[in-house]
């Protein structure tokens, strides 16, 4: 926000302003977020472009500006329209209420609701929406969320450590001479777990997935193109572990099946 002083009646002309770095890159409409957080992103800029300025030029430019961006963002001019109808509609209407009224309205703030049960489940298109109908007929509340945010597919590099020395991850060892491939999980570090599987190769440890198949087979282990394929915390990460077991062809793990559930999910993302 930005405050520009005049000389006219000592006022103040109240704008917004922008870093010379904004490049107007908002959500975007067809991005595989939940639709609510894409009419939220809207209603907040605009509701920004109707208030702030100060003035009836200042509104209409910021409101041109604020429209074109989300085009750009390939929003439809008719979700921007509806918008700023019922904004309009909301304001023609607004009036101060009876005091009776306002007594209503404050024992209705004070009382607390009745505590609900909600679920957190992550956006996705078709599958998503006949869940959460569901789930709100048992008067569950459904909070969406998307896959991966920005901040998981691209970490700050001064803010974390490599992806291999982050706890909590799931792993894929492969085989150097034939297809097979071995998925485990750890709630350590990737490299701590790696150096485990590759002493329990030279001492062919009973129990190891990864020195049997070397011993039976006679072949090589890929230590070195080993690699991190996902995070999670320790609720989830035996679902992980077996999913990509299920996903990936010639992988060996000690994990349990695949839920019948994740069926669906798995034909999908397949």
């Amino acid at each position: 926000m930005e405050k520009i002083p005049t000389t006219k009646d000592n006022a103040l002309i109240i704008d917004v302003y922008r870093k010379p770095t904004h490049t107007n890159r908002y959500l975007d409409f067809f991005s595989h977020h939940d639709k609510q957080h894409k009419i939220s992103t809207t209603e907040t800029l605009l509701h920004r472009a109707t208030k702030l300025p100060s003035t009836k030029q200042g509104k209409e430019a910021e409101l041109n500006h604020v429209t074109d961006a989300l085009r750009s963002n390939n929003y439809p001019q008719n979700v921007i329209s509806n918008i700023l109808k019922r904004k309009s509609s909301t304001q023609c209407t607004n009036s101060i209420p009876a005091p009776e009224e306002l007594v209503c309205m404050f024992f209705k703030w004070a009382t607390p609701p009745v505590s609900s049960s909600y679920a957190v489940l992550p956006s996705i298109n078709g599958i998503s929406q006949p869940l959460n109908r569901l789930l709100q007929e048992h008067d569950i509340r459904v909070v969406s969320k998307p896959v991966k945010t920005l901040q998981q597919a691209f970490p700050s590099p001064k803010s974390r450590p490599l992806i291999e020395l982050q706890p909590n991850v799931v792993y894929k060892i492969s085989c150097a001479d034939c297809p097979w491939s071995y998925v485990g999980e750890t709630g350590r570090c990737f490299e701590t777990r790696k150096k485990e599987h590759m002493r329990n190769v030279m001492s062919y440890t009973r129990g190891s997935n990864i020195a049997k198949h070397a011993w039976s087979s006679n072949h090589s282990i890929d230590f070195k193109n080993s690699q991190v394929i996902d995070k999670g915390s320790s609720r989830i990460r035996k679902t992980l572990e077996s999913w990509h077991t299920a996903s990936i062809d010639h992988a060996d793990n000690n994990s349990r099946p695949l839920p019948n559930q994740y069926s669906i999910l798995l034909k999908k993302n397949n």
